[in-house]
């Protein structure tokens, strides 16, 4: 078979995860978007006039086998960024996350960090680094 336009290969729909992971990230990304406009990528370019804006990253995904299962930790951070310390944005920002449900055993707070970014645009970014416990089978994630 051959595939002559991308259009044509069937895609995944976004209101069904396939894995654990992708479904965390989601539920994520819906929690916090009540918040400030949210993006679930790395490389997020913005405008100063779309700040606040949050920025959802999921870089690694820990895996130990744990006898007939696969144990997961997922490490994900979160980005507050904005022109000026908006205390209020993490103060909400932090309890969403204290009440976050999803698909996982255990969510740990693993640090808040801040810096100063100089440059073309000079913005506040607070980041928010979490670790999700979950567990699937054998080749699973």
């Amino acid at each position: 078979m051959m595939i002559t336009s991308i259009d044509k290969v069937d895609r995944q729909d976004d209101f069904y995860p396939s894995s654990f992971r992708e479904e965390i990230i989601k539920d994520l990304n819906e929690t916090l978007n009540t918040l400030a406009p949210c993006f679930i990528q790395d490389d997020y370019t913005y405008e100063d006039r779309s700040l606040p804006v949050i920025i959802i990253s999921d870089g690694n995904d820990d895996i130990t086998l744990k006898g007939e299962a696969l144990s997961h930790e997922l490490n994900v951070s979160i980005d507050l960024i904005d022109k000026k310390i908006d205390a209020k944005l993490i103060k909400e920002a932090l309890l969403k996350l204290s009440n976050f449900k999803s698909s996982f055993a255990n969510c740990t707070l693993v640090s808040i960090n801040r810096e100063f970014e100089a440059g073309e645009r000079n913005v506040i970014r607070t980041r928010v680094e979490l670790k999700f416990l979950y567990f699937t089978n054998l080749w699973s994630y």
